[in-house]
């Protein structure tokens, strides 16, 4: 039994596909494909799939991963290949390959953030954000692994990589706490942002870029 991981992106109009519809995609895929895929025993059988981190509605990311069994040998190619004849734009698998890292390596992942309003330009943008990331503290509402509410001082949880502005948007590089420890939502950060500055006109666009494992490499 060989284990196969597969990574794709998931850009345009399939970000706003959920996580439960992505996998129930992804099952019929799979089966689309032709691969030799393992699949559960019963009378409802389906694949065994292990997605690394479940992408927020509405993010693009081009590091999305999957994981299943296949019960022949079978080249990766030939896998990614099958996978893409029968996936719509959008989902794209860039690469598969046996799996290096477990899910539980995890703890951080970067973003990109491009944030674009009608009535200010992306230098009054950059500094509405210098003033507001200048305070000492940034308490935001959170709801911790129990559902409960909980209130989190989140300026030393997100790393600002670099900020820049391109094209009339302001451009955001963030790097966030990920895995089974910690997971942190970038919206935090933006809505308390655009909350602050008083935007109400904005367009965001979020994007992964990366999954970072204990040892700093990327997930593969």
């Amino acid at each position: 039994m060989n284990k196969i991981r597969v990574q794709f992106t998931k850009v345009g109009r399939v970000s706003y596909m959920s996580h439960l519809d992505l996998n129930r995609f992804m099952q019929r895929a799979l089966r689309r494909s032709n691969l030799p895929i393992k699949y559960t025993e019963g009378f409802n059988p389906h694949a065994y799939l292990t997605f690394a981190l479940p992408l927020s509605l509405g993010f693009e990311s081009k590091v999305e991963t999957m994981d299943f069994k296949l019960t022949e040998d079978i080249s990766p190619e030939i896998v990614k290949d099958r996978l893409n004849a029968v996936l719509p734009d959008g989902l794209k698998v860039v690469s598969a390959a046996p799996p290096v890292h477990s899910n539980t390596d995890i703890i951080a992942s970067e973003y990109t953030v491009r944030i674009k309003s009608k009535s200010l330009n992306s230098s009054e943008l950059e500094s509405k954000f210098d003033v507001f990331y200048s305070q000492d503290e940034l308490i935001a509402e959170k709801f911790n692994k129990k559902k409960k509410q909980i209130f989190v001082d989140i300026k030393p949880v997100f790393e600002i990589m670099t900020k820049y502005e391109i094209n009339d948007e302001f451009v955001l590089k963030i790097k966030a706490p990920s895995g089974n420890e910690k997971n942190y939502n970038p919206n935090l950060l933006v809505d308390m942002f655009i909350k602050h500055a008083e935007i109400s006109d904005e367009t965001v666009k979020i994007e992964r870029n990366r999954i970072i494992c204990s040892d700093n490499s990327d997930f593969l």
